[in-house]
C-alpha cells in the first residue's frame, strides 16, 4: 500500500477544519509535533510496502509507591485455590479456630461455608504457614514487577502479559522462591492489583528494498487508543 503524503495532509486539513481556530502563534510543542508528523508521513512515500496493524499493549495510570504495594500470591495450581479459598480467607479461619478452641466443626462450617470437610482446616493451616514464610519474597517479586512496569511505561516500551511473567520468574529465581510459576492466574491478579488494562495501538509497518534486500521496519504510531 503506497502512501501519498499530499493526500494525507489534505485529509488532515479537512478534519482539522472542524476545530475552533485559536488566535496567536504556534507553540514550540505544536511546531515540533507538526515537524514529526511531516517527517513520518514523507518517509512513507519512499517505502515499497506499507501497512497498518492493530496491537495491544498493557497500560496503567496508577502511581503506587512501594510502601503501599501488597504481595500478589495466587497461582492456578494452588491446592487452596482449587477450593476457592484465598490466603485472607484461610487466615481468618485459622485465627477463628485459634481464638475459639471449643467451637464445634458445625459452628466453623456455619461461619465459614467454604470449609466443607475437616481436612480443609489442615489445608488452611498449611496454606497460611507456607505463604507466611514466603510472604516477603512474594512481596519482593510484586514490587520488582511493578518497578519494571513503571520504568517501561515511562520510556514508552510496549508491555505484554508475557513481559510481566518473565520479570516475575527472573526475580523469583533470584530469591529462590520454590514452586512459583508466574501462572496466567498470577499475572491476572497482578494486573488487577495495579489496575492494568489493555490499550489498543495502531502500528505502522513497512518493508523497504535496499540494494536488492528487504528490510522490515516497524514504527509505533499511536492513534485513537481504545480501552477495554
Amino acid at each position: 500500500m503506497s502512501i501519498r503524503p499530499h493526500k494525507v495532509f489534505e485529509l488532515l486539513r479537512q478534519k482539522t477544519n472542524a476545530f475552533a481556530a485559536i488566535e496567536g502563534p504556534p507553540t514550540r510543542s505544536e511546531i515540533l509535533l507538526s515537524e514529526q508528523i511531516i517527517s513520518m508521513v514523507s518517509a512513507m512515500e519512499f517505502e515499497d510496502d506499507n501497512d497498518f496493524e492493530e496491537a495491544q499493549f498493557l497500560h496503567s495510570d496508577e502511581d503506587i509507591q512501594n510502601d503501599d504495594i501488597q504481595a500478589v500470591f495466587k497461582e492456578d495450581d494452588d491446592t487452596e485455590s482449587s477450593y476457592n479459598i484465598t490466603l485472607e480467607y484461610a487466615e481468618r479461619v485459622v485465627a477463628a479456630c485459634k481464638n475459639n478452641p471449643n467451637w464445634s466443626f458445625k459452628t466453623i462450617q456455619t461461619r465459614f461455608p467454604k470449609i466443607k470437610h475437616h481436612c480443609y482446616l489442615e489445608r488452611c493451616k498449611r496454606y497460611v504457614q507456607q505463604q507466611g514464610s514466603s510472604r516477603e519474597r512474594y512481596l519482593s517479586v510484586t514490587k520488582y514487577c511493578w518497578d519494571q512496569f513503571s520504568l517501561a511505561r515511562s520510556e514508552g516500551v510496549p508491555i505484554h502479559d508475557e513481559t510481566i511473567r518473565q520479570w516475575a520468574l527472573y526475580k523469583a529465581k533470584m530469591l529462590e522462591l520454590e514452586g512459583f510459576k508466574a501462572s496466567h492466574s498470577w499475572v491476572n491478579n497482578f494486573k488487577k492489583a495495579f489496575n492494568i488494562t489493555s490499550r489498543k495501538v495502531v502500528v505502522f509497518t513497512s518493508k523497504k528494498k535496499t540494494n536488492g534486500c528487504k528490510s522490515n521496519r516497524r514504527e509505533g504510531c499511536k492513534a485513537s487508543p481504545g480501552f477495554h
